[in-house]
């Protein structure tokens, strides 16, 4: 958001919308390839994303999840293993932020309104309807 309160850029995922302190599961097998600090969280609390290259090629971000840095590039994830846990971000809101791209991405991207979609980017509620299914 600007100034003014007007949104000038895309959001990239969905936020699912949890209790706080709800843990995240892998929704697939795949390796950790990065985590970043993703934004400051409630009452100064750090939050963090996980990038996992899942075994079927797609690279998800699980934003908006308390860091552990215990976490590291290269180790194995299985499918519903416990990855995460969700945290109050600065709004005192408690969500996962889930994103989708290709193969190979190592950070999350965002463009302005205006601006050209990262080619990276997959639509996240397709892999979740096609997960389900």
């Amino acid at each position: 958001n600007n100034d003014a309160g007007q949104t000038v850029r895309h959001h990239c995922g969905v936020d699912l919308i949890v209790y706080a302190d709800t843990n995240v599961i892998a929704t697939e097998s795949g390796t950790i390839v990065n985590q970043f600090n993703f934004l400051a969280g409630w009452q100064g609390v750090q939050l963090c994303a996980l990038l996992v290259q899942t075994d079927s090629g797609v690279m998800i971000n699980y934003g908006e999840i308390a860091c552990d840095w215990s976490k590291k590039a290269g180790q194995r994830v299985a499918a519903g293993q416990v990855i995460g846990r969700v945290t109050r971000n600065s709004d005192g809101n408690r969500m996962l932020h889930f994103e989708t791209y290709v193969r190979g991405t190592t950070i999350n991207y965002s463009w302005s309104y205006g601006g050209t979609a990262p080619t990276s980017l997959l639509n996240p509620t397709n892999y979740l309807t096609a997960l389900r299914a």
